[in-house]
């Protein structure tokens, strides 16, 4: 999704406020199973909901 908006990594860390790494560890698939918040901000910065996201 994030790329098919043509956003970098960089770009929805910057969006989403969230830390530089984080997009990648959340882009792997098994690395991390991430907190409500941090999923909540990516989905608020792409301006979708979380049943979209996941």
């Amino acid at each position: 999704m994030r790329e098919g908006r043509g956003w970098s990594r960089e770009r929805l860390a910057e969006e989403a406020g969230i830390a530089v790494g984080t997009p990648a560890l959340l882009e792997s698939e098994g690395a991390i199973q991430p907190g409500f918040f941090p999923v909540g901000t990516v989905a608020k910065a792409r301006e979708i909901s979380l049943d979209e996201l996941f």
